[in-house]
């Protein structure tokens, strides 16, 4: 039988945390990179670095993948093959994720202006393929409000937003960007 190591996902029960992916996310996200064998990721906002942990326990062989976390802030260094680059992500080059096509783009930025800039640049770099699986985080209401400063959605009880960027995406314009690209995993 095969062991998987998920002793870093820590968060309680509830899953009520502000800021990096929840648990139940990240098991999906693991099992996707495993599951395909991914090699090559990059991320768009690292915040604490809970989600490139778990890209890089996910990797099926470490020594032969890399994992790339670009944000404006800084960002703390997991693994040797972690590497960070602190820039807009708009200004992404193709030679920052080693000039060649990504697996897997993890959009988790809070920004869908930054964000579609990002897929439109990456697009026209060659980086960004008919292969590639995209991944947007907080694009969905949540069922209940987890945070003081959340707000239900037009009054819709069970739809409960916790950042603008969900806002944006729910209502106005996350089907434009599933339809320009849109990646099933088999």
């Amino acid at each position: 039988m095969v062991h998987y190591d998920f002793e870093h996902l820590i968060q309680p029960t509830s899953e009520k945390v502000c800021g990096p992916v929840q648990d139940t996310e990240a098991l999906f996200l693991y099992a996707t990179v495993r599951g395909m064998r991914m090699k090559h990721i990059l991320e768009i906002g690292g915040l604490s670095g809970y989600s490139a942990t778990n890209f890089i326990k996910a990797f099926a062989k470490p020594e032969e993948s890399v994992m790339y976390t670009v944000d404006i802030q800084p960002v703390h260094k997991i693994a040797p093959n972690h590497i960070v680059l602190r820039k807009d992500a708009r200004h992404i080059e193709s030679y920052d994720v080693g000039d060649s096509p990504l697996d897997l783009v993890f959009f988790d930025c809070h920004d869908y202006d930054v964000q579609m800039a990002v897929y439109d640049r990456l697009a026209a770099q060659g980086l960004i393929t008919d292969a590639t699986v995209l991944a947007l985080r907080d694009t969905n209401t949540h069922p209940a409000k987890f945070f003081s400063f959340g707000y239900d959605l037009n009054g819709n009880p069970g739809e409960w937003v916790h950042h603008i960027g969900q806002q944006i995406c729910r209502i106005e314009r996350v089907p434009r960007f599933l339809t320009a690209h849109t990646t099933v995993i088999p």
